[in-house]
């Protein structure tokens, strides 16, 4: 319930920003429209805006991309390890008093039983 609640409430806000952008735009591009000095800067200064939040968005998505990348490798590479060493391992076990050793030494898997 709570985990919700905060989505929620982070939606929320982004709509908010979003809304607030897009209503900044509108009255940007109605000003330009009216043909009034301020109104054409105003576009100005919003595209630059936008073209500079564009361009951070894409070097962040190179960079999260890259980041993504390695995560991948590097869990691929962990598995591996882990896979080598389990096959890498043998068990000693005792039938008597139910007791089983696990020793890595030995590059295969062997089960030993004492009598």
């Amino acid at each position: 319930m709570q985990a919700e609640r905060v989505a929620l409430t982070n939606e929320r806000d982004d709509l908010k920003l979003r809304v607030r952008r897009a209503q900044e735009a509108i009255d940007g591009l109605q000003q330009a429209s009216e043909g009034s000095a301020d109104g054409k800067a105003a576009v100005e200064t919003m595209v630059r805006e936008l073209t500079r939040k564009v361009i951070a968005f894409e070097v962040n998505e190179a960079v999260l991309s890259r980041k993504y990348t390695a995560a991948v490798e590097t869990s691929e590479r962990e598995r591996e390890k882990r896979r080598q060493l389990e096959e890498g391992m043998f068990i000693i076990g005792c039938y008597a008093c139910d007791v089983e050793l696990i020793c890595m030494c030995l590059p295969m898997r062997l089960v030993l039983t004492f009598f």
